[in-house]
């Protein structure tokens, strides 16, 4: 094995074989590559002759057993990878176990080589977290910051829409339409447009976000998952109509604030 890329797999079973490897086998590594940061630069690859397998319980831990394990002696790792030493060696440690305690002897073991970074679970998932919640705010703002225009425009939009018909509204109060039925008549409009808009936004968002999963799940170093988001549509839609009634209710009552013949007569 000091001499030929040559390796032995450990495969966890009970009476069978995960997969179908064998003595003589020839079998390509990836292995994950550093720099002296811990970032991730790359990964080499590097072809094996399978020298023997064994089988039984390896590396058992709560998460359940490793399924197949590839085992070489330090000097084939050096000599075939090019990797003087490990480039990341992953600790974990029982519930019951000091944390804080072997966080700090682990760094008195370090702390005079400069090419190891140490990076523990508690301090990464805070980092993680403040990442996260600047970019939910930046994220929100920028959500709310449209959401404010798209209210304005749909008020000037509605509030046109009813100038631009002002004329037949008025002959409709002047056959004997009330300020109720025209009141009422409005408010169907924008919720009928409500409903068109958040349906067709909600329809459209949903596509283009299930794309944009299929997009980029395989592309991004970490697994995401994709659902079909029932209770944000149903947040949105009801939002929608919402919005859409109260911005038919602003031009509708600046619109009985005029007599009927004014009003017949400002447009003439």
């Amino acid at each position: 094995m000091k001499e030929n890329p040559s390796i032995v797999i450990a495969q966890n079973v009970n009476g069978n074989k995960y997969t179908i490897i064998e003595e003589g086998d020839l079998v390509d590594l990836n292995i994950a590559k550093y720099n002296n940061n811990g970032e991730l630069i790359g990964e080499d690859s590097k072809t094996f002759e399978v020298a023997a397998t064994v089988k039984g319980k390896f590396l058992s831990n709560k998460e359940g057993n490793k399924d197949i394990v590839p085992i070489m002696s330090n000097k084939c790792f050096e000599k075939f990878l090019n990797i003087p030493n490990y480039s990341k060696v992953c600790i974990k440690i029982d519930n019951k176990a000091d944390y804080e305690k072997i966080k700090n002897d682990i760094k008195l073991v370090i702390k005079d080589y400069k090419d190891i970074v140490l990076k523990d679970y508690k301090s990464e998932l805070e980092l993680n977290k403040k990442i996260s919640k600047n970019l939910i705010i930046t994220l929100y703002g920028f959500i709310g910051i449209i959401s404010l225009v798209s209210i304005i425009n749909l008020i000037n939009v509605m509030n046109m829409s009813i100038l631009l018909r002002k004329k037949d509204i008025s002959m409709l109060r002047a056959i004997g339409f009330s300020n109720k039925q025209v009141r009422n008549m409005i408010l169907s409009e924008g919720f009928f447009y409500g409903i068109f808009s958040g349906g067709l936004g909600c329809a459209l968002g949903t596509m283009i976000s299930f794309l944009i999963y299929l997009l980029t799940k395989s592309n991004i170093g970490y697994q995401i998952y994709w659902s079909f988001p029932l209770i944000n549509i149903f947040i949105v839609l009801i939002s929608t109509i919402i919005i859409c009634i109260v911005a038919s209710l602003i031009p509708a009552r600046n619109l009985f604030k005029e007599s009927i013949v004014d009003s017949i007569k400002s447009i003439e």
